[in-house]
């Protein structure tokens, strides 16, 4: 069983704290965590959804004096039996809450987090439909903001849609919101969709959408947008993005700002999971309980489309309508209502 400590988290992920974290972080015996964190099998080290949720519990534990354990399982028998093993573990007087941080847990929380004792809670990400009893769930609502970005890739003659997987209620909504914006607005333009994988393993393709990218560069001399829904595999998107010269392709930074990771990237698609993480657990924290299901939007704040501060200073310009520095801001600026109207909350 792979068991990855707070204290090592932030030297990945390069977080800096004041203070001793140690004292607040990190207790004796991980079952006695009051917050214990099961990752996303393929979540950490994404540079985007599943980094900023883990700052925001970080954020939330040295903020508080919280005690967090951070698990991180191989595969979903190993999550299981994390999951079981709490369950017997923090049974008791104090409160406890184990956070199931990715939609991809949905079946396992319905078959393993039932009758959990008085002092137990679970929090799981993204979750559909009726779930068990003291388990609580947020959703982000994405259609709002993708749509927003398909409305303001209109220029592009060519759209392509990235998914990791099929299936993913979260990625299929903003796959289809992109897509609504997209077409009503390009006149007709050409969209393709591509999946990596037939499961959550295409969350950690990085190589295979390098390649990908290279195969769509080769095929058209067109400029092409590309809207990323694979988790830690856009980073192969980027990377490409990055190092072909004379690629005409731009591309969606996804969850986070990613104008650093190319300047290929005009503006990203991105989620406060610090703020969602850090105000559910404070809520938590506080009073012992979490809403049934919490959804957050555009409305909120939580999720928006963030311009590149780059993107025109590293830039040669190949398209007459990019030369307006404000051209990106105007499209925002004139779909943003309309988007927020598409928002499914």
């Amino acid at each position: 069983m792979r068991t990855c400590y707070i204290y090592i988290v932030i030297g990945l992920l390069m977080l800096s704290a004041c203070g001793s974290a140690d004292d607040t972080l990190i207790p004796e015996e991980r079952v006695e965590a009051a917050v214990t964190v099961v990752c996303s099998i393929n979540g950490p080290g994404d540079n985007g959804y599943n980094d900023s949720a883990l700052r925001g519990i970080v954020n939330f534990g040295q903020r508080t004096g919280t005690q967090l354990s951070l698990l991180h399982p191989a595969d979903n028998d190993e999550a299981v039996g994390m999951i079981e093993q709490w369950k017997r573990s923090s049974a008791g007087t104090q409160p406890r809450l184990l956070v199931l941080a990715g939609s991809d847990y949905e079946n396992v929380v319905r078959q393993h987090c039932t009758g959990l004792a008085a002092n137990q809670r679970v929090l799981f990400f993204e979750g559909g439909g009726e779930l068990p009893e003291r388990v609580s769930t947020f959703s982000i609502c994405r259609s709002g903001a993708a749509y927003l970005a398909g409305c303001m890739a209109q220029g592009c003659p060519e759209a392509y849609i990235v998914k990791a997987c099929p299936g993913d209620m979260v990625v299929d909504e903003a796959a289809e919101a992109f897509a609504k914006g997209y077409t009503r607005y390009s006149g007709g333009s050409a969209l393709e969709v591509h999946t990596l994988a037939e499961d959550h393993s295409g969350y950690a393709m990085p190589d295979s959408t390098y390649r990908m990218m290279a195969g769509i560069d080769a095929a058209s001399m067109d400029s092409r947008f590309i809207f990323p829904l694979a988790g830690g595999s856009n980073n192969g998107i980027y990377k490409y993005s990055r190092e072909e010269t004379f690629t005409l392709m731009l591309v969606c930074g996804m969850d986070t700002d990613c104008s650093a990771y190319s300047d290929r990237v005009p503006f990203s698609m991105v989620i406060d999971m610090e703020q969602v993480l850090d105000s559910l657990l404070t809520q938590w924290k506080e009073t012992g309980e979490l809403a049934a299901r919490t959804v957050y939007g555009m409305r909120d704040g939580v999720i928006d489309i963030v311009m590149s501060r780059l993107f025109y200073e590293n830039i040669d310009i190949w398209e007459d309508f990019y030369e307006n520095p404000l051209y990106w801001n105007n499209l925002y600026d004139k779909h943003k209502e309309e988007a927020i109207a598409m928002e499914r909350l």
